[in-house]
């Protein structure tokens, strides 16, 4: 089983604005009960604390899981950092995600991406 931890805005509703001062306009938000991120219309802009993105892909990355790990580790298996557990995992490519930084190994991605407190 995989744990996955976003942030807690994700959980949140989506964010309706204000339609007296601002026009509709189409938005993403992350959807907890199908655990991933549609479009739909809303007033006003995104902010940092709501449940509102600019884009699919915006949403995806901070709400959805960016990659798959595999339980078991193969040579060919590239590694990226996994943001929300703070560590280099194996990757595997998922369809409309943007493909984070790869390495050829747990080295070289804990170098690029873990820092020394």
């Amino acid at each position: 089983m995989n744990i996955i931890f976003v942030p807690s805005k994700c959980y949140e509703a989506r964010h309706e604005g204000d339609c007296k001062s601002h026009p509709k306009s189409t938005y993403f938000y992350f959807d907890i009960q199908q655990g991933s991120c549609l479009k739909y219309q809303a007033c006003g802009h995104p902010l940092a604390e709501l449940n509102m993105f600019w884009s699919l892909g915006d949403c995806r990355a901070e709400c959805a899981s960016p990659h798959s790990v595999k339980n078991i580790e193969t040579k060919r298996t590239k590694k990226a950092f996994n943001k929300w557990r703070g560590s280099c995992e194996s990757y595997i490519k998922r369809k409309g995600y943007p493909t984070p930084p790869l390495f050829n190994n747990y080295d070289e991605c804990d170098e690029y991406c873990l820092i020394d407190p």
